[in-house]
C-alpha cells in the first residue's frame, strides 16, 4: 500500500512536498510553486495535513492540496507495483488526455485487460509480464534514439519503427530479448489493427523474428479487418 502525505521541509522560508512511500521506496514532488500568498511555517498543521485559517489565501490553498493529491491517491488505490511505475502510469495518462492514445498506454490497457482474466479461483488466466517488458524495451530503444517515447502515438506505429527496434537490438543488445519482442510487438500490431490505429497490410514485411535451427516463433496472423489509415508520421 502507497503511504501519500504533505511535508514541509527545507530551513528557508516554508517549503511543501508530497511525499509518496511504500515498502521502503520514496518519492517526493514539490507542490510550494502552486500555491498563492507570502506563506510561512506557522501556517502549516501537519497532523490536520492542511492551511490554518491565518494561512493567506487559505482555503484555495487548502483546495489546491487536495486536488493535486487526488490523481495519485486514486492511482495508488489498485496499483501494484513500484511508486515510480506508478508515476510514469500516471504521466503516460495525462499525456494521453492532452495528446491522445500513446504506444506505452496501448500497451498498459493490454496488460489492464489480461489482468482483469481471472479463473473462478482468484488466479490469472496467462501471463502479462512479457508486455511490461516490451514497454520497457521501447523506453529503452527510445531513449538511445533521443525520442520521447511516452508521447509517441499508438497511430504512429509504424513498420520503419518496428524494424528499426529490431535492428537495435541485434546490433546494441546482440540480439539479446528479440525472441520475446518480436512476438509481443506482433502482438501489440495486431491488437492495433483490431481497434483501428493502423492498417495490417503495412507491416506485412516487417523483419519479424524467427528461431534458430528453423522453428518459427507461434505469431498468430494480423487480423483482417482494420479501419483507420496509418498514420504518416515515421520516427
Amino acid at each position: 500500500m502507497i503511504n501519500i502525505n504533505y511535508q514541509s521541509f527545507g530551513n528557508r522560508g516554508f517549503q511543501l512536498r508530497l511525499r509518496l512511500y511504500q515498502d521502503g521506496e520514496t518519492k517526493y514532488i514539490t507542490v510550494t510553486r502552486f500555491l498563492k500568498g507570502a506563506i510561512q511555517k506557522r501556517h502549516w498543521n501537519p497532523q490536520k495535513q492542511l492551511f490554518t485559517p491565518s494561512c493567506p489565501f487559505s482555503e484555495e490553498n487548502n483546495a489546491i492540496l487536495t486536488q493535486f493529491r487526488q490523481k495519485y491517491e486514486e492511482m495508488a488505490i489498485n496499483w501494484v507495483g513500484s511508486i515510480a511505475g506508478m508515476l510514469s502510469a500516471i504521466e503516460v495518462k495525462e499525456s494521453e488526455i492532452k495528446h491522445g492514445l500513446t504506444i506505452s498506454g496501448f500497451i498498459k490497457s493490454v496488460v489492464d485487460e489480461l489482468i482483469k482474466r481471472k479463473h473462478a479461483d482468484g488466479t490469472l488466466k496467462g501471463t502479462y509480464e512479457c508486455y511490461e517488458k516490451l514497454d520497457r524495451r521501447l523506453a529503452e530503444y527510445c531513449k538511445s534514439r533521443d525520442l520521447k517515447y511516452n508521447t509517441i502515438l499508438i497511430t504512429e506505429l509504424t513498420p520503419v519503427f518496428v524494424n528499426d527496434v529490431f535492428d537495435w537490438v541485434t546490433n546494441t543488445k546482440k540480439g539479446k530479448g528479440l525472441s520475446y519482442i518480436s512476438p509481443m510487438l506482433h502482438s501489440i500490431v495486431g491488437k492495433a489493427v483490431e481497434a483501428g490505429h493502423v492498417k495490417e497490410e503495412d507491416f506485412a514485411q516487417c523483419k519479424w523474428h524467427k528461431r534458430q535451427r528453423g522453428v518459427s516463433i507461434r505469431q498468430e496472423p494480423l487480423p483482417t479487418n482494420s479501419a483507420e489509415n496509418l498514420s504518416s508520421s515515421t520516427l
